[in-house]
């Protein structure tokens, strides 16, 4: 069974103009291998919100979280509410990043997993 330590939230806006805001988490994660970022965005775009409003968010390390797009930092504001969920016991997190997926998909090698208590989130970002 999945016992919560911790839950954190917390709020930044990426301002416009920048493709990275990063930031510190207000209390250090114990185990990152038991913790789940979740995120939520808003963006004002009005030429190409579904591509605008499309970032990367990273737990980075036990205290900073990194929010990336791939603008080169031509979009606009983005505001993004974030919550930390860090397990006491019950869950083991497995994290990566591919790039360059295609309209075909991509393989990604995981450890072994029972897939009935298992779940994959997932963050996305495009040219």
């Amino acid at each position: 069974m999945a016992i919560i330590r911790q839950v954190q939230r917390g709020n930044v806006t990426k301002p416009a103009g920048s493709a990275t805001v990063t930031v510190t988490i207000p209390q250090t994660l114990l185990d990152m291998s038991k913790s789940i970022l979740l995120f939520s965005m808003q963006t004002a775009s009005t030429s190409n919100p579904a591509r605008d409003g499309l970032l990367t968010g990273e737990l980075i390390s036990t205290t900073q979280i990194t929010f990336r797009d791939n603008s080169g930092g031509t979009n606009p504001a983005v505001y993004i509410e974030w919550q930390i969920i860090e397990y006491f016991e019950g869950v083991n997190v497995q994290r990566g990043t591919v790039t360059n997926v295609q309209n075909g998909g991509v393989n990604v090698a995981i450890s072994a997993i029972t897939v009935a208590k298992s779940w994959v989130i997932i963050s996305a970002r495009a040219n």
